[in-house]
């Protein structure tokens, strides 16, 4: 699998980590996985949501790589780690991952992983237990 992107971020408050990988299938397509870990002292939370790309497998790259083209701002490198760019094992990230993508290709798995991820992030609410415990909410 690959890496599309890891960062930190926060929920009402609490500190947590984000990630976004894309898996290769062992036929054809790929499927995104995105997750929130909220990490506590003694447990943490983790939010995942996965998609699979059943259906026009590889659409979104190529008419992405065309419009690139087309527009001339095709990138010198297609694809490569966000975070490392000597490594090359796996399935990089390309420039078809790209979020401002997402708006043209909304059935995507991986424009919907995001936009899931994105209403569950805005709309969560949080037990007044989770509050009380130790090593996540300054």
């Amino acid at each position: 699998g690959g890496i599309l992107d890891v960062s930190p971020t926060e929920i009402q408050g609490y500190r947590a980590i984000e990630t976004l990988f894309k898996i290769p299938m062992n036929e054809e397509g790929l499927i995104f996985v995105s997750s929130i870990t909220l990490p506590f002292a003694d447990c943490s939370y983790v939010i995942k949501l996965q998609a699979q790309e059943y259906t026009h497998i590889g659409e979104r790259e190529r008419l992405v790589e065309e419009r690139l083209k087309g527009d001339g701002k095709m990138p010198d490198v297609w694809a490569q780690d966000p975070y490392d760019d000597r490594y090359q094992l796996g399935e990089l990230k390309n420039a078809s991952d790209d979020a401002r993508f997402d708006l043209f290709f909304p059935d995507h798995p991986l424009s919907q992983v995001r936009g899931f991820m994105f209403r569950i992030k805005s709309s969560i609410q949080f037990d007044e237990k989770v509050s009380n415990l130790e090593g996540l909410k300054d």
